[in-house]
C-alpha cells in the first residue's frame, strides 16, 4: 500500500502554479473590467507595462513618471482602469454618496437659477429648468449630470486641466441639469454640446463667439446610429417652459441635433470640460462600431479641425 502523500509529479506542479496564478489574474481583470478577450489582455499589459514602466525600466518614461505621483494615477486610470479608455463598467472611484450628490445638485439649481419657487415659499422648488430641452419638470425629473466624469476623480482632473481645477470635480462647473435620458446619451457619447457656429466656420467667427458672454452652445449628433436617440424625452402635451402650450409631438434626444441649450441666467460651465466630452464622444464612437481595427476611418473626420 503507497503512502497518501504522493510525490507530486511535474504536470500537477504546474497545474497548481497555473492556477494560482489565473486567480491571481482574475483579480486584477474582473469581468466587469473588460469588454472582451482581446482587451482583457490588453488591460492587462498595460497594467503590467505601466508597473515596469515606473518602477524602474529602461526608457524615457522613468525620467518623469514617479512613483504615486498623479500624473501616474492619471495614466492608470485613463488607460488601464477607465470605463472612457475600453469601455468597461464599474471602475474608478466608484459610486458617490448620496449626500454628496443631492448637494451636488442642489448648488447646480442654485447655480444656474433653474428653480421655479412656490410665491412666498422661496424653500419650496415646484420645477427644475433642463438645460437640456429648456423644459420645466419637477425636481426629481431632473438630474445633476457631471461633465468630466466623477469616476475619474481629481488626479486625472489635475492632470488633463491643472491644478487651478482640482477643487472643481463637484462644484457647477463641471456640471448641467439634465433630463435623465440626456445625460445618459451624453455619457456614452451619442451627442454632444458644441459652440453655436457654423460647421465650419471662419476665423471672425470663431473670434466672436470667444468674445462674446454668455456662451451660446448647441447640441450636436456625434452617432448617427447611436440607439438612445430615438429616446423619448418630451411626451406629446406636456407644457412648453415660455407659452404653456403643450409639445405637439414626442421630442427625441435625436429631435435636439442643432438646438440651442437653455439657460435661465449668464453662468455657465467651463468650456474645457464640453471639449473633453466632445473628444471622448469621437473615440467612443470609433470604438463601437466597426472603426475598432482602425479609428482614423472614423476619427479622420474630425482631425485637424476646431471645436
Amino acid at each position: 500500500r503507497t503512502s497518501s502523500k504522493r510525490a507530486r509529479t511535474d504536470p500537477e506542479k504546474d497545474y497548481y502554479y497555473l492556477s494560482a496564478k489565473l486567480i491571481k489574474s482574475k483579480k486584477q481583470i474582473s469581468a466587469a473590467a473588460a469588454c472582451d478577450a482581446s482587451v482583457a489582455y490588453l488591460h492587462a499589459e498595460t497594467k503590467l507595462a505601466v508597473r515596469d514602466w515606473v518602477d524602474g525600466g529602461e526608457g524615457p518614461a522613468t525620467s518623469w513618471v514617479k512613483r504615486s505621483c498623479p500624473i501616474r494615477r492619471a495614466f492608470q486610470a485613463m488607460f488601464s482602469t477607465s470605463q472612457l479608455g475600453i469601455c468597461a463598467d464599474k471602475v474608478g472611484m466608484g459610486a458617490r454618496k448620496r449626500s454628496e450628490q443631492s448637494k451636488f445638485k442642489d448648488d447646480l439649481i442654485q447655480f444656474y437659477g433653474a428653480a421655479t419657487t412656490k410665491p412666498n415659499k422661496p424653500k419650496i422648488i415646484v420645477t427644475v429648468h433642463d438645460s437640456a430641452t429648456g423644459y420645466e419638470f419637477i425636481k426629481s425629473g431632473v438630474t445633476a449630470a457631471h461633465l468630466f466624469p466623477y469616476k475619474l476623480g481629481p488626479d486625472v482632473l489635475v492632470a488633463l486641466f491643472g491644478e487651478d481645477v482640482e477643487s472643481e470635480l463637484m462644484t457647477s462647473r463641471n456640471g448641467l441639469p439634465l433630463q435623465p435620458h440626456v445625460e445618459s446619451a451624453l455619457d456614452d457619447g451619442a451627442i454632444s454640446i458644441v459652440p453655436d457656429l457654423p460647421d465650419n466656420p471662419t476665423t471672425e467667427q470663431v473670434a466672436d463667439w470667444e468674445r462674446n458672454e454668455p456662451k451660446i452652445y448647441r447640441w450636436r449628433i456625434i452617432d448617427e446610429d447611436a440607439e438612445s436617440l430615438n429616446t423619448v424625452i418630451i411626451p406629446k402635451g406636456h407644457n412648453a417652459p415660455e407659452d404653456g402650450h403643450g409639445a405637439p409631438k414626442d421630442i427625441t434626444i435625436r429631435n435636439l441635433d442643432g438646438q440651442r441649450l437653455s439657460f435661465k441666467n449668464d453662468d455657465r460651465p467651463r468650456a474645457r470640460y464640453l471639449y473633453f466630452l466632445f473628444v471622448f464622444a469621437q473615440l467612443k464612437m470609433a470604438w463601437r462600431h466597426e472603426y475598432r481595427t482602425d479609428p482614423a476611418k472614423k476619427l479622420k473626420l474630425q482631425l485637424g479641425k476646431g471645436f
